[in-house]
């Protein structure tokens, strides 16, 4: 709630009221200007301008307490209401992506059916990735008959320089037998198949069939900071290992 005087020293009341309106983060504050004149013209501009209310100094205290009650409440009203819509927008994006996934998954698998040779299917899957995540890089790799080694055979995204073949001990989701993720700047540590100038935030998801590990999928996610929350990070992850399950 902001309530200002009409007329200041060093600035004009109605003139600071602009001022307010055009400011993002006090345009929807409800804003009450007080004066000791009584005078049409001056309420009809500062209404104009954006006032919500306009009082007569000096009101009764009672009748400036249910004033600003009313005007708090209108303003949480207003606040809740962006939030939901804020929600709900976000829902929406959310169902519209989960659509656009499915098709994608959906060309795939007609595509797969059509491949005849095992590079096709290569390039069907990166083609995949590269639409299912569209800001990451990653890359599919499978093991060896040893279970030794994990060999690269597709890749998507501006991925950093990587060994095309390295030891399957070297995967943390491998040797765990389960997905592994690290977000920037966490505690966790790093797989050694990385490099040094790869992105901090990355997943690495073991494939499995019939309780076989036949490789690796990895996903290096979009730059991140020191501003991203962990809760956000695991949003993320969730997302993404969700659609892999698919």
């Amino acid at each position: 709630m902001i309530l200002q005087d009409l007329v200041m020293p060093q600035i004009d009341g109605l003139t600071l009221v602009r001022y307010f309106r055009a400011n993002p983060l006090t345009q929807d504050v409800p804003l009450i200007v007080l004066s000791i004149k009584e005078d049409a013209h001056t309420k009809v501009e500062a209404f104009a301008l954006g006032a919500n209310d306009y009082m007569v100094k000096f009101p009764d205290r009672l009748e400036v307490i249910a004033r600003l009650r009313y005007h708090s409440r209108g303003y949480i009203n207003l606040l809740e209401k962006h939030e939901a819509y804020e929600k709900l927008k976000c829902s929406m994006q959310d169902e519209q992506e989960r659509t656009r996934e499915l098709a994608v998954l959906n060309d795939m698998s007609n595509a797969l059916q059509a491949c005849r040779e095992e590079q096709e299917t290569y390039t069907v899957v990166a083609e995949m990735f590269t639409q299912l995540f569209p800001q990451d890089a990653g890359f599919l790799s499978l093991l060896s008959e040893a279970g030794t080694r994990v060999k690269m055979v597709a890749a998507w995204g501006n991925l950093p320089q990587l060994p095309q073949e390295f030891p399957s001990d070297q995967c943390l989701a491998l040797g765990h037998g389960r997905m592994y993720a690290t977000e920037c700047l966490g505690e966790k540590p790093f797989c050694a198949h990385l490099s040094l100038q790869a992105p901090c935030a990355y997943l690495c998801e073991p494939i499995m069939a019939r309780g076989e590990n036949l490789g690796l999928l990895h996903l290096y996610f979009e730059a991140c900071n020191a501003h991203d929350a962990a809760v956000i990070f695991q949003q993320k992850v969730c997302s993404k290992q969700t659609i892999v399950h698919r």
